[in-house]
């Protein structure tokens, strides 16, 4: 994109954070936003225009050499495509999209919706910016299908490129916890100044949800951070009688976070589970370790795996 004239400022991308709150008049003309960039291969350029596009400037990379472009180059239609997702990722409102009300529901937004069958899904919660403790929940629950993450992946007053970054690119379904409430509201407006921060990350980060629905294979996720009910935010611990509410939930599975320990139990029809934190070990349980859970959706099967405490 082209820089703004030098008397002009565009406003900072925190400003407008939340796509789906955006107004009309935070649409500056002339404001340059930077939204990351997507990489692309000769394989894949050749790919879509052999689909789409099969000019020989796309196609043949020999033809390509002796054209005036010096070799191949993507299709504009390829391009473009490429500009819409980051367009729709960043910058488009979700109530602007074609057959939608105004009103936002992450919980049942096309962005989010699982895939109609998986068989084994990777749990991680409270990462708390320990980049290398999600490394290793990452290592240990290898080839998974889908990854979630269930809420506090930063600090309510420190942010993480690396954990975010991480999250976002493996396409995780992530959910906010109290952590990102309190870092995204208002008390967190000091600690989203910091330059280091990466503006792009940081409004991804914004849009998910604070409970997320999936539907698989015939049956049905429910992602929180604390509790199915409201208001949210108690501390349930696996041997709290409340725990028995859970079994109240429309779901044959409620997967939370929060409380960084581990628990596998069937309250009623619902197979509850957490996962223990990945970031901060605070669960006496297991010796303090950190964790992460794998669960089969087909047969039901989870199992947890501890790993020693690492920061960075």
């Amino acid at each position: 994109m082209q820089q703004p004239p030098a008397a002009f400022k565009p406003r900072p991308i925190c400003e407008v954070s939340l796509v789906e709150g955006r107004y009309f008049e935070d649409y500056i003309p002339g404001a340059v936003f930077e939204y990351g960039e997507i990489r692309v291969d000769e394989a894949e350029i050749i790919e879509f225009a052999r689909r789409f596009d099969p000019q020989d400037m796309h196609v043949d990379a020999e033809a390509a050499r002796r054209g005036r472009f010096g070799g191949l180059i993507a299709s504009g239609w390829h391009t473009g495509a490429m500009m819409m997702r980051l367009l729709a990722d960043n910058f488009l409102p979700r109530g602007a999209e074609p057959g939608r009300s105004g009103r936002h529901e992450p919980e049942a937004d096309e962005h989010h919706r699982a895939p109609e069958r998986f068989l084994k899904a990777g749990i991680v919660s409270d990462v708390h910016c320990n980049h290398a403790g999600l490394l290793r929940a990452l290592e240990i629950l290898g080839d998974v299908d889908e990854l979630i993450c269930l809420g506090d992946s930063i600090y309510e007053y420190r942010f993480s490129n690396e954990v975010v970054r991480t999250l976002k690119e493996r396409g995780a379904h992530t959910i906010l916890g109290n952590h990102e409430e309190g870092f995204l509201g208002p008390q967190g407006v000091r600690a989203r100044q910091p330059e280091w921060i990466e503006r792009s990350l940081l409004q991804w980060l914004a849009e998910r949800p604070k409970r997320l629905e999936l539907s698989v294979g015939g049956k049905k996720l429910l992602l929180v951070h604390s509790t199915p009910w409201e208001p949210q935010g108690a501390y349930v611990y696996p041997h709290d009688s409340i725990l028995s509410r859970f079994g109240e939930a429309e779901a044959d599975f409620v997967l939370y976070g929060h409380t960084h320990h581990q628990l596998v139990r069937r309250v009623g029809k619902v197979l509850v589970i957490n996962p223990g934190s990945a970031g901060e070990a605070r669960d006496q349980g297991n010796g303090r370790q950190l964790s992460c859970t794998v669960l089969d959706t087909v047969s039901e099967q989870v199992v947890s795996t501890d790993y020693p405490e690492i920061r960075g």
